[in-house]
């Protein structure tokens, strides 16, 4: 469901187009976890063909934003040890 255009010229077409990199991202990621597991760069492509999903637009006001720098995450590396995932300012993980 799509709202009408007028005053929202080219609104669809942007959001179209945002959806298309998200699932060009998504296809990346899939190929960089193949790489990480040590499996083919190809190995999830068929499962990534027909990536299914719905994008819900929401807006949200501006709020402070609120970060914690206490660590928590962490990751696990092949030789099976764990090692705590930084606290890295102004970054997503």
């Amino acid at each position: 469901m799509w709202p009408k255009e007028k005053g929202l010229q080219g609104f669809i077409a942007v959001i179209k187009e945002c959806y298309s990199a998200v699932l060009d991202l998504a296809r990346h990621l899939f190929r960089l976890f193949a790489f990480s597991f040590d499996l083919p760069e190809d190995y999830f492509g068929s499962m990534t063909t027909h990536l299914g999903g719905n994008a819900r637009l929401i807006y949200f006001p501006p709020r402070k934003v609120l970060t914690s720098t206490t660590p928590g995450l962490e990751i696990l590396n092949p030789s099976g040890q764990w090692h705590v995932a930084s606290y890295i300012p102004d970054s997503l993980l």
